[in-house]
């Protein structure tokens, strides 16, 4: 049979449907990990029907030539993984070094000014060169060091308080964490809190209270919205914006809408969409906060790998299913005790989900 989930992408809710494998319009062979059908139900509605599974160990879900009309098939194929030469190592053409890398003087590198090596979330650049951003074209540059006299290894971003202010991307295993300010003075009485600073950080290791560009710096893997000064309402004449702070929710009420934790000494009970940040919904905080505590305690097991696509090389499943929660915890709520849906998730790297009304995920027994 076949078990039937809908997603609902914020226009309707609707209830889960159970169908009987002999409703299925066509029958496949046990190579078949995905296939889609769209089509229009009686109230005129357009729905997009997936059907998946997950794929042996050394095996990839991928798209096959042909496919049979208002189907799109998938079948588990063999997959392997070729590697080009990644930064810094020799070469002999360009043609054999990885994307954004020029084999010069026998050795895959980035010339100076050029686009920073993207692999995963990080940026390289050779030695003597930083990853620099460069606003005039949303991008990382390699730049010479030696330009940058505010730049360490152990910073994001500096504010000289003269006008010129710099983003550095940080180094591998690291983002930006800890934000500190300053203050200018505006027309009199009025003031700003603008970022000084922002520090690197190792993913989970700062504590509840620190501002963070980053809410995968916390402990708790979570943040919400204050304004500089530790003020959940702005002083009078204080025209800052709001940042993140780090913090872990103690009680949710999902009813009301009221959250309760601490922080300062204090105990707070507030009405959570006023300062709720980077849209985490009402009903995901726990899910977040638990899935972040259980792929930190993982993650620290895990090698760490320059050059690669994922943050961590890690074998174990759990991590890679933790971060996914992490990220989109409302896949927690649809498909936690669905494994064969979580392969495919996975495996696929299926996260981007744009469909036009309704997301139908089925998983093939």
């Amino acid at each position: 049979m076949f078990l039937f989930v809908i997603l609902s992408i914020n226009i309707f809710y609707s209830s889960s449907i159970y169908r009987p494998m002999s409703e299925k319009e066509i029958d496949f062979d046990g190579d078949v990990c995905h296939y889609t059908h769209v089509h229009n139900t009686k109230s005129g509605v357009t729905q997009k029907i997936e059907y998946v599974k997950g794929c042996k160990k050394g095996k990839r879900c991928k798209s096959v030539t042909s496919s049979i009309e208002d189907y799109e098939i998938e079948t588990c194929q063999e997959y392997n993984e070729l590697e080009l030469l990644t930064l810094g190592e020799k070469c002999e053409y360009t043609s054999q070094c990885d994307s954004n890398l020029k084999c010069k003087d026998g050795t895959c590198t980035i010339t100076e000014g050029a686009r920073a090596y993207y692999k995963g979330d990080y940026k390289y650049c050779p030695s003597n060169y930083i990853p620099v951003f460069d606003s005039n074209i949303e991008d990382y540059l390699c730049k010479k060091q030696s330009d940058y006299t505010d730049y360490s290894t152990s910073r994001c971003y500096y504010d000289d308080e003269k006008g010129h202010a710099n983003y550095f991307a940080p180094e591998f295993s690291k983002v930006c964490g800890e934000i500190k300010f300053y203050k200018t003075d505006l027309t009199s009485p009025e003031y700003i809190n603008t970022i000084k600073e922002i520090s690197t950080a190792s993913i989970g290791s700062l504590a509840d209270g620190t501002y963070v560009a980053d809410p995968r710096a916390c402990e708790s893997g979570f943040t919400l919205k204050y304004y500089p000064d530790k003020q959940l309402e702005p002083k009078e004449n204080d025209l800052s914006s709001q940042y993140s702070r780090c913090v872990t929710i103690d009680e949710v009420d999902v009813n009301n809408g009221y959250i309760k934790y601490r922080l300062d000494g204090n105990e707070y009970k507030v009405k959570y969409y006023n300062i709720m940040d980077n849209n985490v919904d009402i009903n995901h905080i726990k899910i977040k906060l638990d899935m972040f505590k259980k792929f930190k305690d993982k993650m620290d097991k895990c090698q760490s790998e320059k050059y690669k696509d994922a943050l961590f090389k890690c074998e174990d499943r759990d991590v890679q299913e933790y971060l996914h929660f992490y990220n989109y915890p409302n896949d927690y709520i649809l498909y936690k005790d669905e494994d064969q849906v979580m392969d495919y998730l996975l495996n696929s790297q299926y996260n981007s989900f744009s469909f036009i009304i309704l997301l139908f995920f089925l998983f093939l027994i």
